[in-house]
């Protein structure tokens, strides 16, 4: 399997795969899947906003990510990597509020306006994914705002990933399977930094009031 040009070329791949999609709402997850998300949403004629969500490490171990969270959802964890640490979600507490806080402030960092959901053809999109848990949390989060199909659409992640999320989701669209992902960025020949300013100036072409 070859690795995409770019996160733009990784979109126009995906949109190939998600015309039946016409006029849905286009979620990105920051930063990169924004970029990703930009390009699908342009091409399958959707809306763009964005579904941010946090990593939550271990008490003892901030940088080992046990679970996430989305916006205004609930926490989802690795429960194997949970049972074997001996931690529990209450032991999660303070790392789980911190986490919300970012969230809400990375709203007003965006410049974006929360979309309704309620009711809608919804199309969460990242550059890829390992274990799931960042895309779990955010379809956890959105599935309580009743959306009338939820799917998930990622550039590259390892088939027990895609298994998982497709138990969890209406659909699920990952052009590269790889058995061993490796980390993400390889799977992109071109890979830039991407800035809160940039994802501004984009969401601003969308009409994201502040943006």
């Amino acid at each position: 399997m070859d690795p995409y040009d770019d996160r733009r070329s990784a979109g126009r791949e995906l949109a190939a795969h998600l015309d039946h999609h016409r006029n849905a709402l286009v979620l990105g997850i920051p930063v990169g899947g924004v970029v990703v998300a930009d390009e699908v949403a342009a091409l399958i004629g959707g809306i763009l906003s964005v579904a941010p969500v946090r990593r939550v490490g271990a008490p003892e171990s901030p940088n080992l990510v046990v679970g996430a969270v989305g916006d205004g959802g609930e926490l989802v964890v690795d429960d194997e990597l949970m049972a074997r640490l001996a931690i529990t979600r209450a032991d999660l507490g303070d790392q789980v509020a911190r986490a919300r806080a970012v969230i809400e402030a990375e709203w007003d960092s965006l410049g974006a306006r929360r979309p309704e959901v309620a009711g809608r053809d919804v199309l969460v999109v990242a550059e890829g994914a390992a274990s799931g848990l960042r895309m779990r949390a955010v379809a956890a989060a959105l599935r309580r705002q009743e959306p009338a199909r939820l799917s998930v659409a990622l550039g590259v992640a390892p088939p027990a990933t895609v298994d998982l999320l497709a138990d969890e989701v209406d659909e699920v669209v990952c052009p590269r399977q790889p058995l061993r992902l490796g980390s993400i960025e390889t799977w992109y020949r071109r890979y830039p930094a991407v800035g809160h300013e940039d994802l501004r100036a984009l969401l601003g072409r969308w009409g994201h009031p502040g943006a």
